[in-house]
């Protein structure tokens, strides 16, 4: 909640992109196949935006082949499109970059594709003792992982 204060947040208004069992986080580069025709519509509108910036967010349940605003988490990260290729079966393969978290503020279905209005979200500051911590939690897991995986050296 806004105090009365803190500055203003600039509101945006983006193409959504709804992903199926997939998180965008900020500052991470994610490559994904877009296949729905209403997201290849959502990107082909992010793409003719100069800033090429559209709204990633999970679907909550992965099996909706075409989610409604009901249907999607509100908070998901504003992303850059870094790359795209279409591919001959019609579906666009992409490479983002997530810039920030954000929130939806409202839904704009214009029919081919489904718009919002994002708020960014204030970044939290990083205790650098928990960070430590969970850093420690990661490394333990992925030597795990790593000693359990047929396809991954373990150095």
């Amino acid at each position: 909640m806004n105090s009365p204060d803190a500055p203003a947040r600039p509101l945006e208004k983006l193409p959504l992109v709804p992903l199926r069992d997939m998180v965008v986080f900020p500052h991470q580069m994610a490559p994904f196949v877009v296949g729905r025709e209403s997201s290849i519509r959502a990107l082909e509108a992010a793409l003719a935006m100069p800033s090429k910036r559209l709204f990633l967010a999970a679907q909550k349940n992965p099996q909706l082949d075409e989610p409604r605003p009901p249907d999607i988490f509100e908070v998901g990260v504003v992303a850059t499109v870094a790359q795209s290729l279409k591919l001959p079966n019609g579906h666009i393969k992409v490479m983002v970059e997530g810039v920030r978290r954000a929130k939806i503020r409202s839904f704009d279905e214009r029919g081919d594709y489904i718009g919002v209005v994002v708020e960014p979200m204030e970044q939290r500051p990083v205790d650098a003792e928990q960070l430590k911590e969970y850093m420690g939690k990661v490394l333990v897991l992925f030597e795990q992982y790593a000693k359990l995986s047929h396809h991954l050296a373990f150095e």
